[in-house]
């Protein structure tokens, strides 16, 4: 008989619910993280209810890689730390997080985008995704739609189904943002919430692990148009810094992307206009209120249908995101914005409410931490630590260390953050560059101490804790 962490045994208790719900490319800019940019009321009401984790971190700033690597429990080089990498290609019987739920007697569904690459081996139903899936727009202005038109007679959509990824296609060749006048359930993940909500409908009693991954706030920026109403234009406010750090490599910042492929992006290696950048950030926050919306909607049905008080509700993104600061737009560096996650835990009855934890966390800490609330066993692969003690102590320290990678220009890149810095270490050939960041001194990134000669000894230390992830030749 398996005894969790508390001492509790599974035959003494009715087995908790889970309910992970991923949004795609959530940054930290929320209420319950002290930004009062976003308006998020559902997300600050589940924070209310739960502990929200300040210093929660992803292991790569890319979605396929980060969602493999807290779904499996293990760090990206384990398999691959790359776009197109499927982990299954390495590691074809791993026992993802789901499975381990469905092999201790949990009902498990996957909804909308929770692995990237779908993995139908992981559910006990295949992946349900809505139709057609994020990369094909089921909205869209009748400019867009010409757009879209003359991109299908160059053939350059392909039929549902085919491999897109691999022939270059592109998540949306149109507009980077629209406002159409349409309800939340006429757009992609108002359909999600709605698939997610008949779920919770039909387990009848059944303990289950049910993951709700949201397609927005990734671009296109698409949401009903009441959603851009909560912000002006004119009100929309610019990033205070908007530089690549002092001394550091201007090939650290993320200046090109996916974002440089929609049609009414200018292509310069510039970026747009102040006017622009407003449009743009104003389009990411209507998405994310949109989100929260559905979020809403989500426990709301928990709640209605008494499902509450024995759910575990984890809330998270895959990493984080730059509006326009660090002379970056989008995901994809080893900055603070890049790779800090929001990360909110409800356990009912027995975590902590209304807490704000400084704990130290990694994505990958995710998967033992949901088997320790569960009470089932943590798979020995599993590279991560659980957090499970964190949402019982308010002052528990967490981990040492939290370490994320990024790869660009030939430079391979990895960091380690702790409670007061980061170092990244970036490494091509023999020539080996560093970034050092005193969070206590410069809370917003904005120099780079590594050249400072009385900062040897930190980083000296900081590059023997990067040694227990970096692969070595």
């Amino acid at each position: 008989m398996f005894v969790g962490i508390f001492g509790c045994t599974l035959a003494s208790q009715t087995k908790p619910n889970v309910l992970l719900i991923i949004v795609d490319d959530l940054k930290t800019e929320l209420n319950a993280y002290g930004s009062s940019r976003a308006i998020t009321p559902n997300i600050d009401a589940l924070a209310n209810e739960g502990v929200t984790f300040l210093n929660a971190y992803c292991q790569m700033s890319l979605c396929v890689p980060s969602r493999q690597s807290f779904l499996t429990g293990m760090r990206p080089d384990t398999f691959g730390a790359e776009f197109e990498t499927r982990f299954r290609t390495k590691l074809p019987d791993v026992v993802t997080l789901p499975q381990q739920f469905s092999k201790h007697g949990y009902r498990t569904r996957g909804i909308g985008k929770v692995f990237h690459h779908r993995d139908d081996q992981s559910w006990d139903e295949p992946q349900w995704m809505p139709d057609p899936p994020f990369c094909y727009p089921i909205y869209g202005t009748e400019t867009n739609l010409s757009v879209q038109r003359d991109r299908i007679a160059r053939g350059e959509y392909f039929p549902k189904g085919e491999d897109w990824h691999s022939k270059g296609g592109m998540w949306n060749p149109a507009g980077i943002w629209e406002a159409p006048n349409v309800e939340d359930d006429a757009l992609t993940d108002g359909m999600i919430a709605n698939k997610a909500i008949s779920s919770l409908r039909e387990f009848n009693g059944e303990p289950f692990f049910m993951a709700v991954g949201f397609f927005r706030p990734h671009l296109p920026f698409i949401a009903p148009k009441k959603y851009y109403d909560l912000y002006p234009l004119e009100e929309v406010s610019l990033p205070e810094y908007p530089d690549v750090p002092e001394g550091t490599p201007a090939f650290a910042a993320e200046t090109g992307g996916e974002w440089r492929r929609y049609h009414d992006v200018v292509p310069t290696p510039q970026m747009p206009d102040t006017r622009v950048q407003r449009e743009y950030i104003r389009g990411y926050l209507a998405c994310v209120s949109y989100i929260d919306a559905q979020i809403g909607r989500l426990l709301g049905e928990l709640r209605s249908l008494e499902l509450e008080d024995n759910t575990i509700v984890m809330m998270m993104s895959d990493h984080g995101y730059h509006l326009f600061d660090k002379n970056s737009f989008g995901k994809s560096t080893n900055f603070e914005d890049g790779t800090r996650v929001p990360l909110i835990v409800k356990w009912p009855g027995v975590g902590m409410n209304n807490v704000k934890t400084c704990a130290l966390v990694e994505l990958l800490d995710v998967y033992p931490t949901l088997c320790d609330v569960a009470q089932i066993p943590v798979p020995e692969h599993t590279q991560g630590k659980s957090f499970a003690s964190a949402l019982q102590i308010k002052d528990h320290p967490g981990k040492q260390a939290a370490y994320s990678q990024y790869h660009r220009g030939g430079y391979k890149g990895y960091s380690v953050r702790t409670e007061q810095h980061r170092l990244t270490r970036w490494r091509k050939e023999s020539e080996v560059l560093y970034e050092l960041y005193d969070y206590h001194e410069d809370p917003d990134e904005t120099r780079n101490l590594s050249g400072d000669v009385s900062n040897k000894l930190i980083i000296e230390s900081l590059s023997l804790l990067l040694s227990n992830v970096e692969p070595h030749d």
